[in-house]
């Protein structure tokens, strides 16, 4: 397979593959970065999803376009009916849509992996700005589904017609803040997991002195039920100058 992209490329989203020197006009899209694009072709076997990623002459700066322009770095079988792609707004992961059969199909395509969401029903489809959830809506109600294929919530909703996400704000943090916090990123992330684990067991140790003071109420109760039995069996008996089986 060939792929023959024109120098208009980000104007255009028709490519040309060219097999057995037969021409098949397709539609693609590009990742949100740039750096990768999908295409979905029909095959006898069914749907093939195939990612290429565009190569650079300068890996040092990534100035100047490579001439073999792109290459194939994943392809995945698709269901029948796939026919639409949604790149998530910061790249890697994507959506495969089979509208007809209302099949959703979640792929990373840095791990090459898939994994297909399950009762999932919809018209319109839309990545949250951040990338970790996605929700579905139909005219009935919507889905909120996280980015590994996770049911979160669902909403019933009569003549719904559209959803969509709130804007994530802009970061308060300079560049240069947000430089040093990536680069401590790792210490930051081992000092809270500790102060949490001290928190945790706090709140285990707290929780062990309360069972303890419990039991420890249980024992002192049990050992006044005793005592009063045994005087009340002492008191039964000089009544009744004997001492029953039930005593």
């Amino acid at each position: 397979m060939i792929l023959s992209i024109s120098d208009h490329f980000n104007q255009s989203n028709v490519i040309f593959i060219f097999t057995q020197n037969q021409v098949q006009k397709l539609h693609f899209q590009w990742e949100p970065r740039g750096q990768r694009f999908d295409v979905i072709t029909r095959e006898e076997r069914g749907s093939l999803l195939r990612i290429y990623r565009v190569n650079y002459n300068n890996k040092k700066t990534g100035k100047g376009i490579s001439t073999k322009f792109s290459k194939l770095i994943a392809s995945f079988e698709l269901p029948k009916n796939a026919d639409t792609i949604k790149w998530s707004p910061r790249g890697r992961l994507f959506l495969v849509l089979a509208t007809r059969s209302n099949e959703i199909t979640i792929f990373d395509a840095e791990l090459e992996e898939k994994v297909n969401v399950s009762d999932s029903t919809f018209d319109e489809v839309y990545w949250d700005p951040t990338c970790r959830y996605f929700v579905t809506n139909t005219r009935e109600k919507f889905t909120i589904w996280s980015f590994q294929g996770m049911k979160l919530s669902t909403e019933t909703r009569r003549d719904l017609r559209s959803t969509s996400w709130r804007p994530r704000l802009p970061t308060r943090l300079t560049l240069k803040e947000t430089k040093k916090i990536n680069q401590n990123l790792e210490k930051t992330i081992q000092k809270y997991q500790t102060l949490d684990q001290k928190r945790v067991g706090r709140k285990h140790n707290s929780q062990d002195r309360e069972r303890l003071e419990k039991i420890d109420k249980w024992n002192q109760y049990l050992k006044a039920k005793k005592l009063q039995r045994k005087k009340e069996r002492e008191l039964r008996h000089n009544i009744v100058g004997y001492y029953s089986d039930e005593d």
